[in-house]
Formats: C-alpha cells, structure tokens, sequence
C-alpha cells in the first residue's frame, strides 16, 4: 500500500493513533493505527517511515485525519524561494500596517506558523516603523509578496531574494495529521503486526 492509498481509506471515525514518532537514520518513523474501514471492530496498524525528513511536529496522540499532499502552507517554508521585505519610508499609523500585516499571515498560513516567526518583532514592530527605514520581514517570497500587497499605500517597500539555503531545496510534501505534520521527501507504507 501506497501513502496516497491509505489517506484516502482513513476518515475522522477511525479513531486514529500516532502510537509512537521516533528518529531514524533515514528520517522519521511512525507508527499509526486506527480502526479497519471495513471492520470497525477491528485494528489496522501501520509503519509509516518518512525519509529527508526536514521538520516535524508529531508526536504519540489520537489523530483522526492523515493526509499526504504537496499542497499546504507548512510547505512553503521549504519549496519556495525566500527574501527580505525591506521598508523606507515612515508610515501615518504604524498600528495598522502591523495589523494588516498580521491578518495577511494568517489568510496565508491559517494558523500553521507563528507571524513572529517571520515579521521584524525585535523590540517593538511600532517603534522600527518608526525608524522610516528597515527590515520589515524575512521568509518565503510568497509570503512577502502577500505582506507587500497588504501594506501598500501605506508605506514604500522592497523585496530583494536571498540565495537558497545550503542542500538541495524544495520537492517537499507534508504527512498531516490533524494539527501536526512532517515535511519530507517521501513516505513508505508497512503493515505492521
């Protein structure tokens, strides 16, 4: 059995497990199991090991849904192209370039990554807006691009990319499960005991 294969047959009723999630040589290893599709009187378990592993989040705990998608906003951390989103000019009301620099990053990540992750909030993002010139951001192009929309009008700014980071860069796919996830390569698929 595939990874896409067992997504598909695994639904919200099954009453998942992430039963164990421990490193390996290769990546990451994790043991899931849930109720059969067919049966629901009995038990499936399955070894899924996740090789170029390059984050996770997962952890033993109940989890109804598993999907395998290349699709989702963790990723773009690592399939895209990242930069700095410069500012230079001060703005009339610094609050509401926070602010709508906020609800961009969430319309984008919809809650899977934090903004201060990836906006200036050393200090005070109000005061280094204040200083009409500076580093506003840093992350995926995408994500900048998104913020630079959200602000415009409201002060000058200027995206400049930076080189890739060392090792080979993108082609990543996340296993979710429910609120957690791993980013990696590929996935293989055991039956287990």
């Amino acid at each position: 059995m595939t990874i896409d294969e067992l997504a598909s047959l695994v639904y919200k009723d099954l009453n998942g497990l992430i039963t164990s999630a421990r490193g390996t040589d290769r990546g990451l290893e994790v043991m899931y199991e849930c109720d059969h599709w067919r049966d629901h009187d009995s038990r499936v378990a399955f070894l899924l090991r996740c090789s170029e592993v390059v984050e996770s989040t997962v952890t033993p705990r109940a989890s109804d849904d598993l999907h395998w998608t290349d699709g989702h906003p963790v990723l773009h951390d690592h399939n895209s192209e990242h930069g700095m989103l410069y500012f230079s000019s001060r703005p009339a009301n610094p609050h509401e370039v926070v602010g709508r620099l906020y609800q961009a990053h969430e319309t984008f990540y919809g809650g899977w990554r934090e903004f201060r992750e990836y906006a200036n909030t050393c200090g005070d993002t109000v005061a280094i807006l204040g200083n009409g010139s500076g580093v506003l951001a840093t992350g995926p192009l995408s994500l900048l691009r998104e913020y630079e929309g959200a602000v415009a009008g409201l002060l000058a700014t200027n995206i400049v990319e930076t080189p890739r980071h060392f090792g080979d860069y993108g082609n990543y796919r996340a296993l979710l499960f429910d609120d957690s996830f791993v980013v990696c390569r590929e996935c293989e698929v055991e039956a287990a005991g």
